[in-house]
């Protein structure tokens, strides 16, 4: 009615702008481009422009720089960012204005101004300042002779390879002499048949190869310097490669005179020097450097071809006559991994008559004993070889230079009786003298057999049971004895037991007598024993401080050994090492040491 006349739509939309096509905007976005580009470009020309008149400006100067010296490398590196270059570690750019010279210097602490102007003559004067600096620090470090003069690069390179044989050379011979004195070491503290082992000759050499890495590993390690102040001076100690070996060999000789003084004050110095020399026992075949074959000749001349041999000593020692070519390859019997290993439990660990019938089954007709060696093994320890069994069971075969060669009874003729009293000596060594410590306990051949069931020889009440070396108290020693000495046996932790089967069972009263001597200290003036039958404690004694062998009685309970066996456990207070109270360097929990044993019927028997 009134205003304006509305329009049309139609002519609405006809009259508003029309959006840019997608065509014509990127058309815009690259004239716009090409626009900066050319700027950019623009920027950079410029920027390289001045820095060559700043290269024309210093020709003159670096004309006077002599010839042979070749410290400066000047040239203009057209990157993103135009530099001039004076040497290594100065040039010159431009700053943000792209008309300032900055020139710049890079040290260890991050880049250095050294000028900044926009006149050329005055970077100029400070590029012949640096000059200058440059040419006298050359000048100084030649006359110091720290810059080594310029030779045949061919001749250092021969000499540099031939110092890094050599070192590799000496690591490699220091690395196996510090194995042969940690298997020395570990050979006097432990005593273990089977430390030997580590000394065979192919071992030597991968263990020595092994150091010589270890060697590596710490001379990479000591490049880093370590500040020291001395004298109010701060100085760098690094370790060198040539100070590393020795270091190692010195960590490792201390450890070895350590733990020899504290072997050689519980073991005869000549066995610990016989047994470190592989004079002894099993070191004898493995560290000998010419193995005795001629003992495998004796074999194959006292023996038919098709027979079986056992070894009951010199298991490792005679190892080399195992795969001889002097003998048969199915001669010797493998005892770890033949039937007779397979049937253990029965060929070493049964009774004697058990034992005689397995091995007869096995066609094991001959058995070897190696002259002077006191290293008997299972089969040498089993109960058809004690005394009163050998001659019983046995003949002497051959009489060689280096074995007693026995054969079963009725094969040969009768044993002497010097040769019964040699092998039983040896044997008998073997069972009291022989073993290593380990964790506070002593073990040996025949006490490991004993802890798997082997069969005991039976004791008869009454007898004397001998603890000192010259007897066989170890045969009824379980754990917590050490190896017999001249005066007797010590106990070592805290508790100590020993087994006795009996030849019969005994339901009468039963009295101890044993002769004791505790180890006191003034740190340590008491010493108190509890002593158990099974369960059943029997006796406390309480010792002091002076107090030498004494004999001990002791009542056992009526129906103690109804059973045939007697175990008998001596619990001991206070069990401490004698190192750890600083007296003797000897670790060995020592509670009392024990002379002798009796084990008397005081009632009828039971038959």
């Amino acid at each position: 009615m009134w205003g304006r006349k509305r329009q049309p739509a139609e002519a609405a939309r006809a009259s508003e702008p029309r959006p840019e096509r997608l065509k014509d905007a990127l058309r815009k976005a690259r004239v716009d481009q090409a626009e900066r580009n050319a700027v950019v470009v623009d920027l950079h020309d410029a920027e390289v422009a001045r820095l060559e008149l700043l290269d024309e400006a210093l020709d003159s100067l670096f004309e006077e720089i002599p010839k042979e010296v070749d410290l400066f490398d000047r040239g203009i590196s057209r990157g993103e960012t135009p530099r001039l270059w004076i040497d290594s570690i100065a040039h010159v750019a431009m700053g943000r204005d792209k008309r300032m010279y900055r020139f710049l210097q890079d040290t260890r602490y991050g880049r250095k101004v050294l000028a900044e102007s926009g006149n050329i003559p005055e970077i100029v004067e400070a590029v012949t300042k640096y000059l200058a600096q440059r040419l006298i620090e050359r000048e100084r470090a030649l006359a110091d002779g720290s810059l080594p003069a310029i030779g045949d690069l061919k001749e250092e390179a021969r000499l540099e390879r031939r110092r890094r044989r050599r070192r590799a050379v000496k690591a490699f011979v220091l690395g196996l002499l510090g194995y042969w004195l940690i298997c020395a070491a570990l050979i006097l503290v432990f005593h273990s048949t089977s430390m030997e082992r580590l000394m065979r000759h192919a071992d030597v050499v991968g263990v020595g190869l092994i150091l010589v890495a270890l060697v590596q590993v710490v001379d990479r390690g000591s490049t880093r310097a370590v500040v020291l102040r001395l004298a109010g001076r701060a100085r760098l100690f690094r370790l060198s490669n040539s100070a590393a070996i020795p270091l190692l060999l010195a960590i490792s000789i201390a450890f070895s005179l350590r733990t020899a003084a504290s072997a050689w004050t519980v073991d005869p110095p000549q066995h610990l020097l016989a047994s470190t020399l592989g004079l002894q026992g099993r070191a004898t075949g493995l560290t000998h450097p010419m193995a005795k074959f001629e003992r495998c000749e004796e074999i194959a001349q006292s023996v038919p071809a098709t027979a079986r041999v056992l070894f009951l000593n010199a298991y490792t020692a005679m190892a080399y006559c195992n795969n001889a070519i002097l003998l048969p390859r199915t001669m010797i019997v493998e005892p770890h991994e033949s039937d007779f290993a397979r049937a253990i439990a029965i060929s070493s660990f049964a009774d004697a008559d058990t034992v005689e019938q397995t091995l007869r089954h096995m066609h094991i007709d001959y058995f070897l004993v190696l002259k002077g060696d006191s290293e008997f093994w299972a089969s040498g320890l089993s109960a058809p070889f004690r005394p009163e069994e050998l001659a019983r069971r046995f003949d002497l075969l051959a009489d060689t230079p280096s074995f007693y060669i026995l054969t079963w009874r009725g094969a040969g003729h009768p044993i002497p009786p010097q040769t019964l009293d040699a092998i039983t000596e040896w044997r008998r060594i073997t069972i009291q003298h022989h073993g290593f410590m380990v964790q506070n306990d002593f073990f040996g051949q025949w006490r490991v057999m004993a802890s798997l069931g082997a069969d005991r020889p039976r004791y008869a009440l009454g007898s004397r049971l001998d603890f000192t070396s010259k007897g066989w108290s170890a045969l009824y020693a379980d754990h917590g004895w050490y190896q017999a000495d001249l005066d007797g046996t010590w106990t070592v932790g805290p508790a100590a037991v020993v087994t006795l089967p009996l030849t019969q069972p005994s339901a009468g009263s039963l009295r101890i007598t044993m002769e004791v001597k505790p180890y006191v200290l003034p740190q340590l003036p008491s010493r108190t024993v509890h002593v158990r039958v099974g369960p059943v404690e029997i006796a406390t004694w309480i010792f002091t401080a002076g107090d030498e062998y004494q004999t001990k009685m002791v009542a056992l309970p009526p129906g103690a050994a109804a059973n045939g066996e007697i175990v008998l456990t001596f619990e001991i207070e206070n069990s401490v090492l004698p190192f750890s109270l600083g007296r003797l360097p000897d670790w060995r929990p020592l509670g009392m040491s024990v002379r002798s044993l009796i084990v008397e019927n005081l009632a009828p028997q039971v038959q």
